[in-house]
């Protein structure tokens, strides 16, 4: 994709009556794969690359990418405004096509299973810009780390000896494991 463009999709949340929607379309999606391909436009795709075979990869691409950065922590409000959302959905679908393409018989190369494992591990570092900010995910402040609280409530650390070695003591008084 060459630069942002706006989303022909419903706003924030991007569930539209139970239906995921993802941040790219069908037909960008097909035009991707076309290009791909090294074809036209997506209307020149042999017949293997059904408009059910896009549709499905279009939704795994835009659940892959809600799975990772929602995992990271990042609020589905940080994600929605994202400059890079629709990049990324629109790289993981047409992964996602080739992949389902090739379960129908169709002779395509590469190791694309190797290369959806770089993208998803390349997605898990990229940084999450918006408004030309670079955001921490939501309520995490940067430089923290960012799960569980840090509670030491029944953590009990005792020095024994002068030369600083030290025994733990244990919920129920005892100092072994």
């Amino acid at each position: 994709m060459c630069g942002p463009r706006a989303r022909a999709t419903s706003p924030a949340g991007l569930f539209f009556l139970g239906a995921a929607v993802p941040y790219t379309t069908d037909t960008d999606i097909r035009d991707s794969v076309a290009g791909a391909l090294g074809l036209g436009t997506g209307s020149s795709l042999p017949t293997h690359w059904t408009a059910r075979l896009i549709t499905t990869a279009n939704n795994r691409g835009y659940y892959a990418l809600r799975s990772v950065m929602l995992g990271r922590g990042y609020s589905a409000a940080q994600l929605d405004a994202w400059e890079r959302a629709e990049d990324w959905n629109d790289r993981l679908g047409v992964l996602y096509a080739f992949l389902e393409a090739r379960k129908s018989g169709a002779q395509i190369g590469g190791n694309l299973d190797q290369e959806l494992k770089d993208a998803l591990a390349e997605l898990k570092g990229d940084a999450v810009v918006i408004a030309g900010e670079v955001v921490a995910p939501a309520g995490v402040a940067p430089g923290v780390i960012g799960f569980g609280d840090d509670a030491t409530a029944e953590d009990r650390f005792i020095l024994g000896t002068a030369d600083g070695e030290g025994t733990f003591q244990l919920p129920d008084g005892s100092t072994r494991l």
